[in-house]
């Protein structure tokens, strides 16, 4: 990317504004007292319960809660303040002192020669320019700019059910991990994969329980299963399972109908062959 030679006087007439402004409100460049003070105050409120977690003082977990609370705000406060005006070169008029000071950033978890290059370098030289500037580049569901590409996830509106938009999600990413793991299984052989995916056979209990239960539901044809699971254990309208599984709501309904159907059977089996007599082998004797 390169910038018109037409306008490089913006630069110039800029810096010249800036100096001008200090000098004529008679402030200091460089960090002043107060900024002093602040850098003190934020190092003290990382450190202090820092050590204070490592010491093993405290041994309730609210406690600790507290403690990470507070050490995260001296985080904050560092990298926005001390190390990014460090790192600058503009905490201080001597060049040791903003070493220093940039170094901040590596005790906090970061890196100062990458934070330079990203915020320095890329984010100042292509300020807010899409998929050059790092400081605008998405992060998880946040967009950053107007023309970074929208994600399915971006489609919830305020107003709607949130659980059912998770769930939309959660079912993109098992169907897609399901095809990639199927598409592995097929090459793997061998007494290893075998013993890794046979299914232990539990000794047969004298009730059902939840293994049978789920041993049942698993049993039953996996489009099924999924309308079953989000209506009778998660709950959701019919409207909102149409809307996860992105399928017609009168395929819900059958599906739900059909599922419900297959799993009576399937548990109907299970207690018979344990001996536990059913409603519907009631009904067949009398």
């Amino acid at each position: 990317m390169k910038f018109a030679r037409s306008q490089a006087e913006f630069f110039p007439m800029l810096n010249k504004r800036v100096n001008a402004y200090f000098t004529s409100n008679e402030i200091e460049r460089t960090a002043n007292t107060e900024m002093v003070i602040k850098t003190i105050f934020m190092f003290t409120l990382y450190f202090t319960p820092y050590v204070f977690i490592v010491s093993g003082m405290f041994t309730s977990l609210w406690v600790f809660l507290g403690l990470c609370i507070v050490m995260g705000l001296g985080k904050a406060g560092i990298g926005l303040s001390v190390m990014h005006d460090a790192n600058h070169g503009s905490y201080s008029s001597k060049g040791w002192v903003n070493s220093i000071l940039g170094f901040s950033m590596n005790l906090i978890g970061g890196n100062s020669f990458n934070w330079i290059v990203q915020h320095n370098v890329l984010h100042h030289t292509y300020t807010n320019v899409h998929e050059v500037d790092e400081d605008i580049s998405p992060r998880g569901v946040l967009r950053m700019a107007p023309d970074s590409v929208w994600k399915s996830f971006h489609r919830f509106e305020l107003g709607t059910n949130c659980r059912a938009w998770l769930f939309k999600i959660l079912f993109h990413v098992i169907h897609h991990h399901r095809r990639k793991w199927f598409n592995i299984s097929l090459f793997k052989e061998g007494d290893d994969f075998l013993e890794e995916t046979l299914v232990y056979e539990s000794p047969v209990p004298q009730s059902l329980n939840d293994e049978e239960v789920l041993r049942a539901m698993d049993k039953i044809p996996l489009a099924y299963r999924e309308v079953v699971l989000l209506a009778d254990v998660e709950d959701l309208a019919y409207k909102e399972i149409a809307d996860v599984m992105s399928i017609p709501v009168g395929t819900v309904m059958s599906r739900l109908s059909r599922g419900r159907k297959l799993l009576r059977k399937e548990l109907a089996d299970y207690a018979e062959g344990y001996g536990i007599k059913t409603a519907g082998a009631k009904v067949g004797k009398s």
